[in-house]
Order: C-alpha cells, then sequence, then structure tokens
C-alpha cells in the first residue's frame, strides 16, 4: 500500500512524554498528556487551533472522558476529576500503595477505565515495574 501523504507536526510543544490522544465527542477537541510536565493540551481539527488545557501539580499518566469530568490518573496512584479545566478534586488515593508509580489508561463507552502503571525509577526495583487496574 502506498503512503500518499507524510506526517505532519500540528501543534509542538516539545512535549517529554506526550501520550494518550483521546477524543472529547462533545467539546469535538482532541486532549492529550504530558505525562512528565503534568500538563494537558487540547487540538481543534476544524480550525487547527491548540494550547494548554490544564497545568497540574504531579505527574498525569493519563485521563478519561466521563460524565461528571475528566477523569486523570496520577502519580503515586491518585485519580482526580478535573472540571471546566481548572477545578480539580482528589477522588480516589485507591492505588496509594503503588509510590513511585505513575498511571497510563485507557477507557471504554461503558465507563469503566483501565490504567497500568509504570515505574518512574526501575533501579533497584524489587517489584514489579506496573500493574493492570480497572476503575468504574
Amino acid at each position: 500500500m502506498k503512503n500518499s501523504s507524510s506526517p505532519k507536526i500540528i501543534a509542538d510543544y516539545m512535549n517529554i512524554v506526550g501520550e494518550g490522544p483521546i477524543w472529547h465527542a462533545l467539546d469535538k477537541l482532541l486532549y492529550w498528556v504530558d505525562i512528565v510536565r503534568s500538563q494537558i493540551f487540547w487540538y481543534n481539527p476544524i480550525n487547527h487551533s491548540h494550547g494548554l488545557f490544564f497545568q497540574g501539580s504531579e505527574n498525569i499518566g493519563g485521563l478519561t472522558i466521563q460524565e461528571e469530568g475528566i477523569i486523570l490518573f496520577m502519580e503515586e496512584g491518585r485519580i482526580g476529576i478535573l472540571k471546566n479545566g481548572k477545578d480539580l478534586s482528589i477522588i480516589s488515593d485507591r492505588i496509594s500503595t503503588e509510590k513511585g508509580k505513575v498511571q497510563r489508561c485507557s477507557s471504554r463507552s461503558c465507563r469503566t477505565s483501565f490504567v497500568g502503571t509504570m515505574a518512574l525509577n526501575s533501579s533497584g526495583n524489587t517489584e514489579p515495574p506496573g500493574t493492570l487496574y480497572s476503575f468504574d
């Protein structure tokens, strides 16, 4: 199969670890995170505008979009809900035993999110570097 187009840069924020692009059907925007810089960005494919949506204070491994707001999966197992792009509330310390790990996620339409953790620094670590969880 011949590729007729080349990839092009649409938003160059020099992300350290740009991950988890996810489409928000109501906003008609694409969101993604820079895990290490604790940032969430947005992109509008209609007018090609983009920008910083949220600046956090700890690593953000991923996000899912729910009716209540944007669910963030963060460092050390914390789970937060972000409303209006600025009001962040921690809703769970459910995976708090995972010290030193960042969560990465995927979601399904039935409101279950799958969250995987990854070690920030695996040197000298005797535990496995990651675990998979589900969150309803």
